[in-house]
């Protein structure tokens, strides 16, 4: 009975997330903003303080017994989000949302923290296992609305006509960002694979990477390279050599022996072909220029949330630069710390860990945090889309949870 109630529980909660992923992915038009947005932040911030109020009130947990680097880095971006605030007053609704999110996400690290110390990893693992688990129950849904669309003209709901692009987006605003999301689920589905060895999730793998390329976004692909590179250099280190050559030789022969076929049927492989950058060369000479033309305190502190978009008739189309001509080159700062910071204990960790499980876990986690970041120069991806950030929060407070529960001394 309690294994049922159990199931019960988390096939509700489950609902719930794909429910308020749902909201914020959807859009009925192309590149048209996303639509639902406000509705799922206020489930995700109720959600989300509902599950903290059930810890503070009811287990009366102590969470913040020792600060350390990550703690520290994480109040700044906060306290710098709101000095944003403060000084343009216009960026109040974009900051606030963003600030009460990395608060509550933080306060869930913290909370994780705290179980992983007091009753094991494993709990916290299998917590992160259902959030991968969602996420990728979320995209194959995705896929299979795109299948029946692309395909056979079979709408489930309105979603955005997509036929004169060529590209498929299911009800993503944005043809390129559901191809990221599908490389982050690629990841996921890795990460089972691995713990797992069950080949059921190498057709998996291969559905999504169907669709990826079917997205048409160059973004998705070289942010999937880097991870794949991340991996086999952490995952096979002096057996690098010998693996990558031969993959290497069978994608380019592939390639060669199919290039009419991929040329016709997949955008994605056309607009290589066609080489740049999707003039995102061109604008980031234009944002530098512009920048150089401010004042010194615009500069530091940016100039205020889509700036960019009142100067220009199109984005700076780079996370990157949006970030740093809205918020200044000090938040700037603050962003590549944490970055770094999270970055560099993934590393040392997987270096000392020697439970397998774990680390290929923390692989995983560090492919994750360096795909978020390459995604984000290229397109606006994390905090202007605060579920992306979410899970980007979650996953960077994952070695400070570790380092809580486990000595690396320990056998």
């Amino acid at each position: 009975m309690v294994d049922l109630k159990t199931n019960v529980k988390y096939l509700i909660v489950r609902i719930y997330f794909l429910f308020v992923l749902f909201l914020y992915t959807y859009s009925r038009g192309v590149n048209t903003g996303v639509l639902y947005a406000r509705r799922a932040i206020i489930l995700f911030f109720i959600s989300a303080i509902m599950y903290l109020l059930y810890y503070f009130e009811i287990k009366k947990y102590k969470i913040f017994k020792k600060m350390e680097a990550f703690d520290i880095i994480v109040i700044c971006l906060i306290g710098y989000i709101m000095f944003s605030t403060v000084l343009y007053p216009r960026s109040l609704v974009t900051n606030l949302n963003i600030s009460i999110m990395t608060s509550l996400m933080y306060l869930v690290i913290k909370v994780f923290q705290y179980e992983a110390n007091k009753k094991g990893l494993d709990i916290v693992l299998n917590k992160y296992k259902f959030v991968f688990d969602t996420f990728i129950l979320f995209i194959f849904l995705s896929t299979i609305v795109a299948c029946l669309y692309e395909f056979w003209g079979i709408k489930l709901f309105d979603i955005p006509d997509t036929f004169r692009f060529k590209r498929a987006q299911s009800w993503f605003n944005n043809s390129t960002v559901y191809g990221i999301n599908i490389v982050i689920a690629m990841s996921f589905v890795y990460n089972k694979y691995k713990e797992n060895k069950n080949k059921v999730f190498i057709p998996l793998l291969v559905w999504f990477g169907y669709w990826l390329l079917m997205a048409g976004g160059r973004t998705g692909v070289i942010v999937l390279v880097v991870g794949i590179m991340i991996n086999l250099i952490l995952r096979y280190r002096k057996k690098i050599i010998f693996i990558s050559i031969p993959i290497l030789l069978l994608i380019l022969g592939a390639y060669q022996y199919l290039y009419n076929h991929l040329m016709s049927n997949f955008l994605i492989f056309r607009r290589f072909e066609q080489g740049g950058l999707g003039s995102r060369d061109v604008k980031f000479f234009e944002v530098r220029e512009l920048w150089n033309k401010q004042s010194l305190i615009n500069q530091l502190f940016g100039s205020g949330t889509n700036f960019l978009r009142d100067e220009f008739s199109y984005s700076a189309h780079s996370g990157f630069l949006k970030l740093f001509f809205d918020n200044g080159l000090v938040f700037l700062v603050i962003y590549a710390i944490f970055v770094l910071i999270v970055c560099a204990n993934y590393i040392i960790l997987i270096r000392k860990v020697k439970d397998k499980k774990v680390e290929n876990f923390l692989i995983t986690g560090l492919s994750l945090v360096v795909m978020f970041f390459v995604a984000e120069t290229m397109i606006i991806i994390t905090m202007s889309a605060i579920y992306d950030f979410a899970l980007l929060m979650l996953i960077s407070g994952f070695p400070f949870i570790y380092r809580k529960s486990i000595s690396l001394n320990s056998g």
